[in-house]
């Protein structure tokens, strides 16, 4: 599945880092048990909220009715944001099951694949490697550290399923992810295409572009991502 050249759409970063104790997550396989970074649900309703932000308000428009319509102005949904956040502040992580439920809310939209890749930008966190370094690293070593960093990342705030493939400076490998769980379209797995991209791009400088070459949501027997050739 190839991403959707939105990265000027992504320049927020706003979330802290997933704190270390995420690394104690719940066993790969039952997904009654298994637990997400409360992060992943705030970007998720945070990229829907700002792209349902009105713009302007028509003359003729009858506010009583349009405002409750648009997601940007939803008080349930800002209350929800604001839940989220304090979650994320404190490092707390949600029920797999609870994000799935916005994965439907999402795949109810036909932007919903540029939602999830966005999404998945802003979910790199605050973190970057410093100038010092991009600059020093060959770009080869720059994607092999950005790629343990991606991997380490991911699996903080999704619980798990994500490794490295042998041979190449870029390749991640995934099994039972809540991505396909909760959306067997394969869809939501473009959270995992935008964290790959925008963390492969804060090491090395440049928009290097991660391709979802495998799926299994397409029947194959695992997820994995590679680096566009």
């Amino acid at each position: 599945m190839n991403a959707p050249d939105v990265r000027a759409a992504s320049t927020e970063k706003t979330l802290p880092l997933v704190d270390a104790t995420e690394a104690r997550v719940s066993p790969a396989h039952g997904g009654q048990t298994r637990r997400v970074s409360s992060a992943v649900a705030l970007a998720l309703l945070e990229i829907l909220r700002a792209r349902d932000l009105p713009e302007e308000v028509f003359a003729e428009e009858d506010l009583t009715e349009t405002m409750p319509r648009r997601l940007g102005l939803n008080d349930v949904v800002d209350a929800q944001i604001r839940r989220y956040r304090a979650e994320a502040r404190r490092g707390r992580r949600v029920p797999a099951a609870e994000v799935q439920d916005l994965f439907q809310l999402v795949l109810r939209r036909p932007d919903a694949h540029d939602i999830f890749y966005l999404a998945g930008r802003r979910l790199a966190g605050r973190y970057s490697p410093g100038s010092r370094l991009v600059r020093a690293l060959p770009k080869r070593a720059a994607v092999v550290v950005g790629g343990r960093r991606a991997r380490v990342r991911a699996s903080r705030l999704f619980g798990g399923g994500a490794t490295s493939l042998g041979g190449e400076p870029f390749a991640v490998v995934g099994r039972d992810l809540i991505t396909v769980r909760g959306d067997p379209s394969g869809a939501a797995c473009a959270l995992y295409t935008g964290l790959f991209d925008e963390i492969l791009e804060r090491h090395t400088g440049e928009p290097l572009r991660v391709i979802h070459r495998e799926c299994e949501s397409r029947g194959q027997p695992r997820c994995v991502w590679r680096l566009s050739e």
